[in-house]
């Protein structure tokens, strides 16, 4: 009999997710990389000089540690050229030789680019191109403060990013400025050079400041990324256009066999092909990107932060259907209480609705309205009353007789005092009654539940009073309160109940998630409010959210996993991985069980099947 297994639905994953072939490690971060022309072998630019990395292997296979190396390019007859602050060599890899130093004056480089004639190096004073063979330098060019440089196909043109995010395109022979591709922003400054600086605060200027520049051959076009996509064909008229779906991009690198291109965006890769589209991703990677390049027969190889290479597969760029999600990060998904139904919202405040049997997105805005607020779980049957959980502090009762909620008492003033427990007739919102825990006095004006919640199947509401304040070792009071008469039925104490989130199991009890901060690890207990028990049901390490399944396993999400896991022994017998970190917050799971529902924060919404589905 199979094993368990997680089910995406057809629409909403984002992208697939592609892992890596191959991952090295270097003893410390590369800024740059190229990969030399037998499509096996990449060399690393870092701080420690030069790492030469075998791409089948990831063996790093040789180390030239002479010098710090911060940028790279190469000829296309395969030398090697290196840039670090104040020093460009010409580097001949057959034997790993410096046949050519060239002569610099001036302040530090920020980029190199090369062909087999020119050398052109950009740098906070200018920019400057040097003879490749001869090492003579022929020209001076921008005065401006240059961040990036790329070279024509033909290796007679050299395009030049300024700081102020004007771009030009220059002859390399004649050493003149042929057609300007940007204006300058008249908003940017150029930098103080005798203004004091904290460098324990402020970043390097190469890394404030990081930008890439490169040419696609196949369409004759200029790309430019410097904390926004922009790109244009280099004869053309128009210039630099906003392009592309992703943003926050630096670090870009083309595909030559067909112009697909690479940016790196935090902590992933986004591929997007001629018009900009995003067709994969891929990573999440640990730390954010620090470099990227393709081989010829165009594998991806891209650099960390935490100084690992990662050599990627081909098939990265296949179609994906990207999903229609959100423009910011998914902070909370809810489902309705058939099951039928999620909500997804994001970090801008955009709420959007899917079916989740089919996993389309919904756009009937009368369906939403016909939901109403009273039938969604708040999440599963319970309300976090913790503010950074963003939750309506609402919930409807199973019958919809009435509705529980946390409200401000007011004194004769108008002014608040306390909270209280609110029971309302729906209807009309008449109030049925209302309930304060005892404490409240003089030393406890502002009490506020960490959390409530409606058990299934019962006429009771559970009212956690002094969970939010709740640390290692202490206790939560959870009160059981009569739906119709506020009566208190009975009392728990829950251990670390600190901030914990309630979830309502089919059979009526209740499950609290909550972190336990010695040691670190997230806390499932089980509170059965009718026999009068509390019960450790599963610890998890890594773990910053999990819900109980119908069949007794958990669902977990562990950074951009959704697990399924033995309860015993935190055993994952399934997994599904999505293409960015999933927010805890958004793990939702339908009142049977069959649907998962969470987001990323790369806006992502995935609905996932159960294998009881």
């Amino acid at each position: 009999m199979p094993g368990p297994q997680l089910v995406r639905l057809s629409g909403p994953p984002l992208i697939e997710p592609v892992t890596p072939l191959v991952t090295a490690e270097l003893p410390t971060r590369a800024t740059a990389l190229v990969v030399l022309p037998d499509g096996d072998t990449c060399v690393a630019a870092t701080d420690y000089g030069l790492f030469v990395v075998s791409l089948p292997t990831g063996d790093v296979v040789k180390v030239k540690p002479e010098e710090a190396v911060a940028r790279l390019s190469l000829t296309a007859d395969g030398l090697l050229v290196t840039a670090d602050k104040f020093d460009l060599l010409v580097w001949d890899p057959a034997d790993w030789t410096v046949i050519r130093r060239l002569a610099y004056e001036g302040r530090a480089l920020t980029d190199v680019a090369a062909t087999d004639e020119f050398v052109v190096a950009g740098g906070w004073d200018g920019a400057w191109v040097w003879n490749t063979n001869t090492g003579v330098r022929r020209h001076a060019l921008a005065a401006g403060e240059v961040m990036a440089v790329a070279v024509t196909a033909d290796g007679r043109h050299a395009a030049l990013l300024e700081r102020n995010r004007r771009a030009v395109l220059w002859d390399l022979r004649q050493g003149t400025a042929v057609r300007r591709l940007r204006r300058l922003d008249p908003e940017i400054s150029p930098i103080d050079w005798d203004r004091p600086v904290d460098w324990e605060w402020e970043l390097p200027l190469d890394e404030a400041y990081r930008a890439t520049a490169l040419v696609d051959h196949t369409v004759d076009r200029l790309v430019v990324a410097d904390g926004h996509l922009a790109a244009g064909l280099l004869g053309g008229q128009d210039g630099l256009r906003p392009w592309g779906t992703t943003s926050r991009a630096r670090v870009t690198a083309v595909r030559p066999i067909d112009g697909l291109i690479a940016a790196a965006v935090d902590e992933s890769i986004h591929l997007l092909n001629h018009a900009g589209e995003l067709v994969a991703v891929l990573g999440p990677t640990l730390t954010p990107v620090t470099a990227l390049a393709f081989t010829p027969d165009g594998r991806l190889v891209s650099a960390q932060a935490i100084g690992n290479v990662a050599i990627w597969p081909l098939t990265a760029d296949q179609q994906h259907a990207r999903h229609d999600a959100h423009a910011t990060a998914v902070w909370r998904t809810v489902v309705d209480r058939t099951g039928q139904y999620g909500r997804s919202m994001g970090r801008d405040g955009e709420t959007l609705l899917w079916d989740l049997r089919s996993g389309q997105r919904l756009t009937d805005a009368g369906l939403d309205a016909t939901l109403g607020q009273g039938s969604w779980f708040l999440p599963d049957g319970g309300a976090s009353m913790v503010a950074e959980y963003g939750v309506e502090h609402r919930l409807d009762s199973e019958d919809g007789s009435c509705a529980i909620t946390v409200e401000d008492v007011l004194d004769e003033d108008g002014l608040a005092v306390t909270k209280a427990v609110y029971c309302r007739n729906l209807p009309g919102g008449e109030v049925r009654w209302t309930w304060t825990p005892d404490t409240v006095g003089e030393e406890n004006q502002w009490w506020q539940p960490a959390w409530l919640v409606l058990p299934r199947h019962s006429d009771v509401v559970l009212v956690c009073t002094n969970g939010d304040d709740a640390t290692d070792g202490t206790s939560a009071q959870v009160v059981v309160l009569d739906q119709t008469t506020c009566k208190r039925r009975s009392q728990f104490e829950v251990v670390n109940g600190h901030k914990a989130l309630p979830q309502t199991l089919p059979d009526g009890s209740v499950c609290l998630r909550h972190q336990v901060y010695s040691p670190v690890v997230l806390r499932l207990t089980l509170l059965d409010w009718r026999a009068g028990t509390v019960e450790p049901y599963a610890e998890l390490a890594e773990c910053w959210n999990a819900m109980i399944n119908a069949d007794g396993l958990i669902t977990a999400v562990v950074d951009n996993e959704v697990r399924l896991v033995e309860p015993g022994d935190g055993r994952s017998v399934a997994r599904v991985a999505v293409p960015a970190k999933i927010e805890p917050s958004t793990l939702a799971i339908s009142p049977d069980g069959r649907v998962i529902l969470v987001g990323d924060n790369q806006g992502g919404v995935h609905i996932l099947r159960t294998p009881w589905a």
